[in-house]
């Protein structure tokens, strides 16, 4: 395509960075070269749809937002196609970017975060698919979603992290991440809220605790001495350790019944 074609379309994208223009020219000689005519047909492209998807794959490998409903207007294909065209364009010029939720919990210093941000995330998109029907018109995999719901359960466990340097790695805008965490912030409280509770793991813990201040009990020298002193009663001992099994029984049933 024209270059100065594919100039005006980068700049009614809002790209108006050179490095971008240039890395989106390289992407479309290299679909000429991977890509044949046939399989760009098949795939719903023309040139223009193509340069536009080319133009918005420069700018997420360089951590540049692009206004994807922009792009599909000018790209002139439905919603659907653009996505689906879009992620084989991506693999086809091998531009997948694997953001994992523990190597990006490591590089922001909040490891603690990773288990509770994968169960908002999983809530979240189990929902949207519960609502929408699929999940095709939206890509869990980019690492907006991962960096949110790790900043959403940092700020709920008050751990402090870089938001701007976290909002650049995701590559969007400051706003669309804010929402982004908005939209997270109702499962943080639910599972969060649910961690909180008196549920069967505090149960176990209470119970736990219980039968620790026995064994503390027991070793204590005055229980000790008391116990060699008592042993040589008739049943003095069977009838501590008869006592602790019925209260032991009795917590344990008790926490069953809740």
């Amino acid at each position: 395509m024209d270059s100065k074609v594919a100039k005006s379309l980068a700049d009614k994208l809002g790209v108006t960075s050179p490095k971008i223009v240039r890395k989106a020219s390289e992407l479309n000689r290299l679909c000429d070269v991977r890509c044949t005519s046939g399989s760009l047909s098949n795939l719903g492209l023309n040139e223009t749809s193509r340069t536009v998807m080319c133009i918005e794959l420069a700018a997420t490998s360089l951590h540049h937002h692009v206004d994807r409903k922009e792009a599909i207007r000018l790209a002139g294909v439905s919603k659907k196609i653009y996505i689906s065209s879009y992620k084989t364009l991506e693999s086809m010029l091998d531009l997948q970017q694997v953001h994992g939720m523990r190597d990006l919990a490591v590089q922001f210093g909040c490891i603690g975060a990773v288990d509770l941000a994968r169960d908002i995330l999983s809530r979240y998109k189990s929902d949207y698919i519960t609502r929408s029907g699929s999940d095709n018109d939206i890509d869990f995999s980019k690492p907006m979603f991962t960096l949110a719901a790790l900043y959403t359960v940092c700020r709920h466990q008050k751990v402090k992290v870089d938001k701007t340097k976290m909002v650049a790695t995701a590559g969007v805008k400051r706003s669309t991440f804010d929402q982004t965490c908005t939209d997270l912030e109702k499962y943080a409280t639910q599972l969060i809220g649910d961690n909180k509770k008196t549920g069967k793991g505090k149960q176990k813990y209470w119970l736990d605790d219980l039968e620790k201040s026995f064994e503390e009990e027991e070793e204590s020298p005055i229980k000790k001495k008391k116990t060699e002193t008592t042993s040589d009663e008739s049943g003095a001992t069977d009838d501590y350790e008869e006592w602790k099994r019925k209260i032991l029984e009795g917590a344990s049933a008790a926490t069953r019944k809740k």
